[in-house]
């Protein structure tokens, strides 16, 4: 079994411009934690009175709320270029845990970017975070 560190070979995209999908940024030296992408399903109860027990069935895909973060940058490609002006935008996402060589898993996604924010504190580095939420479905894949 091959595991794999997030900082090395994980790579996360996001469409600054606008045009889902058609300019994806590489944020990879900008991130050095991504929480919670994966897919979800909402639970539909279908317990009847005749049941002795409890039965429920796969609903909708719930749109799921992760963050990004990172060291802070304010570069033409870094996180406050980007995350900035994209608040209360959806925007393409996506996510290649281990990496875009061949055959590695990739996530793609719309996320509405639900904030951004920027945090420091004496003799430490200044980080951004930026919060996302899925809109739609997340499709898996290999590259």
């Amino acid at each position: 079994m091959t595991k794999y560190k997030v900082g090395g070979a994980s790579v996360f995209k996001v469409d600054n411009v606008g045009t889902a999908g058609t300019s994806l940024t590489n944020q990879q030296a900008f991130i050095d934690t991504i929480d919670g992408v994966g897919k979800e399903f909402m639970i539909l109860d279908v317990t009847t009175f005749a049941d002795v027990g409890e039965r429920v069935v796969p609903g909708i895909q719930v749109g799921q709320e992760f963050t990004v973060s990172g060291p802070w940058d304010n570069a033409g490609t870094g996180p406050d270029e980007v995350y900035s002006s994209m608040v209360k935008t959806i925007t393409a996402c996506e996510w290649f845990p281990a990496g875009t060589a061949s055959s590695r898993r990739k996530y793609a996604f719309d996320a509405l970017v639900v904030n951004y924010q920027i945090t420091g504190a004496v003799k430490e580095l200044v980080r951004y975070e930026t919060r996302l939420k899925v809109s739609g479905t997340v499709t898996a894949s290999t590259v």
